[in-house]
């Protein structure tokens, strides 16, 4: 990270009538490289053609009182600066843009810029800069320090002072135009590629802005896979960088954690933290993510798998700020942090089957977004395959792996199939992702040197996979809860034909959770017997006893 002071030279400002009565006067560039309240590692001199002997003045003046105090002596670098017009808005912006630009080397590099100097129309311009985070600018301010306890040639020089300044900006065709690709650059990140989606573009659009803007909590709705995660990151990070003028970005964190397959007990625990001996395993105490994500953003994704008892503490969390851990029902904890939740399901049915809280969702839905599923954004496929085979192709580069392109015919056949009704796309642009992906590993496997070729061979063969892998995901909705229990009822029945159903349901249960967990009767008793806050004191006992109560009835 690197502080770096930008002066524009004054032509009369920092010029004196007399260069022996020069210390007589407040010269705001010398003040600025001499004072001490911000501190610069390194101080750059924009100065026009004309203005070189001016330049070697006020370097001189500043490395000399700078010696005189034996301080380190500090980089002084001059930028010359061209203007064809220093009044014309426009032209003094572009100028100013280009050469602070030209001075950021790393992304935590930031500029200090002296606001005494320069026209009216270059400060208007470095005020727009500052304002709309077109780049890392803070706006300085220097003033002369006390005359009459310093003297003349002390109070203009080593005992000035500066202060940070934050003034409001003007809209003006060049800021427009860099804010709109600032836009752009967050919307690019959005979902894997630009969008050629007219109405999700300008609704993407509008929630950076609105996100950015806002402490509201924020719901995202839409099928797995449409990029609902690469939104959440998008907006936060939208919000840091407004948030950045008064904090570093780093200390504005961003917590993300998905609720779908979390029990109730360790959801609790991995959002809002447990203390040791919680449950079996709690071995010492944990913080949970919400007080990670204090002063950031939280991210739920699938916020309507989260079980009751994880609602209501999310409920009071929202409401007060304060939660409890999970074992410590007394000590409150604080976090302050905004809010984006992420769901596929319908959370207005969900409330009426009594899965989900009212008011929670009263609380989730300040703004809310749909997310259209690929199936809806047919044109969003074509550039969103080049920009699969891109990653494909950085991700596989320390294996030395040649690039990839499709065969002409090859990406028409995919296209045309990508696009019809036969391609059901229920994993979004997951689906997309995946499919390009074994595709190019294909046609790498193939290659015989030079650029790999996705072929229509290849094509036909991922086809093929795609329509098998959807028919499994269709067959697998298209099972009835009635359809389900005939046929556990069915394979129960055959398995253990002289028990009562529930015994031979349990014993099969048993059965089936002796192979999942490797004949370990521990950790299957765990599974199906232990209840929520109530550890088995011996749990390979407990299934031993089960077992053989079981078999006694056999």
């Amino acid at each position: 990270m690197k502080n770096i002071g930008f002066s524009i030279i004054g032509q009369d400002r920092d010029m004196s009538s007399k260069r022996s009565r020069r210390w007589d006067r407040f010269r705001p560039t010398v003040a600025f490289g001499l004072q001490k309240d911000v501190a610069f590692d390194q101080l750059v001199l924009a100065y026009q053609p004309a203005q070189e002997e001016l330049l070697t003045i006020i370097q001189d003046d500043i490395k000399t009182k700078i010696n005189v105090r034996n301080e380190i002596d500090i980089e002084i670098r001059a930028k010359m600066i061209q203007f064809k017009n220093v009044y014309d808005f426009d032209e003094c912006y572009r100028v100013l843009s280009d050469a602070m630009k030209s001075l950021i080397i790393a992304d935590d590099d930031r500029l200090y810029v002296n606001m005494n100097t320069g026209t009216h129309t270059m400060q208007f311009a470095m005020y727009a800069i500052s304002e709309q985070n077109l780049l890392p600018v803070t706006l300085v301010q220097t003033f002369p320090g006390d005359e009459i306890e310093f003297g003349k040639e002390q109070a203009f020089s080593c005992e000035s002072h500066a202060q940070v300044i934050d003034i409001s900006w003007i809209k003006y065709p060049q800021i427009l135009k860099d804010i709109d690709k600032r836009h752009d650059d967050f919307f690019s990140k959005t979902i894997l590629v630009d969008t050629h989606h007219e109405d999700l573009r300008e609704k993407i659009k509008e929630l950076v802005d609105i996100g950015s803007s806002t402490y509201e909590p924020i719901l995202l709705l839409g099928p797995t896979g449409t990029g609902k995660t690469r939104i959440a990151k998008t907006i936060h990070n939208a919000w840091a960088d407004r948030m950045k003028k008064n904090l570093k970005k780093e200390d504005i964190p961003f917590r993300d954690i998905n609720c779908a397959g979390l029990s109730p007990e360790l959801a609790y625990s991995q959002i809002f933290g447990h203390v040791r001996g919680a449950f079996t395993g709690a071995v010492k105490d944990h913080n949970g993510i919400m007080k990670e994500a204090h002063g950031g953003t939280l991210f739920l994704d699938e916020i309507g798998e989260l079980d009751m008892r994880t609602q209501a503490m999310l409920l009071k969390v929202l409401e007060t700020g304060k939660y409890y851990r999970l074992g410590d029902p007394k000590t409150e904890h604080e976090s302050q942090f905004r809010l984006i939740c992420a769901t596929n399901k319908d959370l207005g049915f969900e409330i009426k089957k009594g899965g989900f809280r009212e008011d929670l969702h009263a609380r989730i839905r300040s703004w809310v977004f749909n997310l259209p599923g690929l199936k809806e954004r047919h044109h969003d496929i074509d550039p969103n395959i080049d920009y699969e085979l891109a990653q494909w192709s950085k991700d596989k580069r320390q294996e030395l792996r040649s690039p990839v392109k499709f065969d002409k015919k090859a990406r028409e056949v995919y296209l045309k199939f990508a696009i019809s009704d036969a391609a059901q796309w229920t994993g979004n642009f997951r689906d997309l992702s995946q499919s390009v992906r074994r595709m190019a590993t294909r046609a790498s496997l193939d290659n015989k040197g030079g650029v790999s070729k996705i072929t229509d061979t290849i094509v036909a063969k991922e086809i093929s996979h795609l329509k098998s892998l959807w028919r499994s995901d269709i067959d697998d909705v298209a099972v009835s809860n009635e359809e389900i229990f005939k046929q556990m009822i069915n394979r129960v029945r055959k398995k253990h034909p002289s028990n009562a159903l529930m015994n031979a349901v349990e014993l099969f249960m048993q059965e089936m959770a002796l192979s999942s967990k490797n004949g370990n009767k521990a950790e299957v008793a765990k599974l199906l017997y232990e209840e929520p806050n109530r550890p088995l004191v011996n749990p390979t006992s407990k299934f031993n006893a089960r077992a053989s109560q079981i078999r006694m009835h056999e």
